[in-house]
């Protein structure tokens, strides 16, 4: 990207689901100097689960802190991070649509990320855009499935466009194999396998319970019959109902690994979207 420039730009960044969107925002964070960096996580809305994760996880190495704004935090914790915003004492923050809140006030705006650009209505970008006071700030959109709305404003809008094609350094290559609920007795021996390199595995089901959706696989019923097939890993369970401090537990010994954490890590699409976890090469 090349925003070492006097005028103000507004960007698109088409590509693939895996390219590794984060790291393009970390990119971003040395054209704003001092000024302050709003990036805006959205997927109707994105799970909490996901909301600033990889941007802690890439920033705060640095000693760049990260303030997380999202309509789930206690009345204290959102009351603090709106007072950093204010003052300027945060200079990244991450949010969910609690971003669009009129109580929101920036010191000082000076670049926008917006992801999944094509679930984020015009007007709400706006909104987010215009919390920059008099000036006008950088704005990055990001998207790996362009709408027309968007390639509408890449013909005839003032809008710059990066198509990233190429996967960040280090990636291996994926391979994808289809099982028939009776040839599944390879896949659990390579669970058993990953678990003994120190790995760990999601398995991801659509449904919470058997009477969400007839004749699907339940994450419920599956974490149990798990335990006891995989007997002695440990299987961890998350979805969509869970209250968020035990959701975040979960997936924080899921992540961390050690004596209390966890192997095998069963969810609903909750966990498919924008979940860091290094130590997971496999996916049922």
């Amino acid at each position: 990207y090349n925003y070492q420039v006097s005028l103000i730009k507004e960007h698109l960044g088409l590509e693939e689901a895996r390219l590794g969107r984060v790291q393009r925002v970390e990119r971003q964070a040395p054209l704003t100097g001092e000024r302050e960096v709003a990036h805006r996580l959205v997927g109707v809305p994105r799970p909490r689960i996901v909301v600033g994760q990889g941007v802690r996880d890439l920033l705060e190495p640095l000693g760049i802190p990260v303030t997380l704004l999202t309509g789930s935090l206690t009345s204290a914790g959102t009351r603090k991070a709106l007072e950093a915003l204010e003052s300027g004492q945060a200079s990244v923050v991450v949010g969910t649509h609690a971003l669009l809140q009129d109580r929101v006030r920036f010191r000082d705006l000076g670049l926008v990320v917006i992801d999944e650009q094509h679930r984020f209505g015009v007007e709400q970008r706006g909104q987010l855009e215009a919390k920059a006071g008099g000036s006008a700030p950088h704005v990055l959109l990001m998207t790996a499935t362009p709408i027309p709305r968007t390639l509408g404003q890449v013909l005839y809008a003032d809008l710059d466009v990066t198509d990233l094609r190429q996967l960040p350094s280090g990636r291996i290559p994926i391979v994808t194999g289809i099982r028939t609920p009776d040839r599944l007795e390879g896949t659990w021996a390579k669970v058993r396998d990953e678990a003994a390199a120190g790995h760990r595995v999601f398995v991801v089901v659509p449904a919470i319970e058997e009477s969400d959706d007839e004749g699907a696989v339940a994450a419920k019923a599956e974490a149990e019959r798990l335990r006891t097939l995989l007997e002695p890993l440990r299987v961890g369970l998350v979805h969509g109902r869970m209250k968020a401090s035990a959701r975040d537990a979960e997936m924080a010994r899921f992540r961390d690994g050690g004596p209390d954490g966890l192997d095998v890590l069963v969810g609903t699409t909750v966990v498919e979207v924008g979940v860091d976890v290094p130590m997971t090469p496999m996916t049922v």
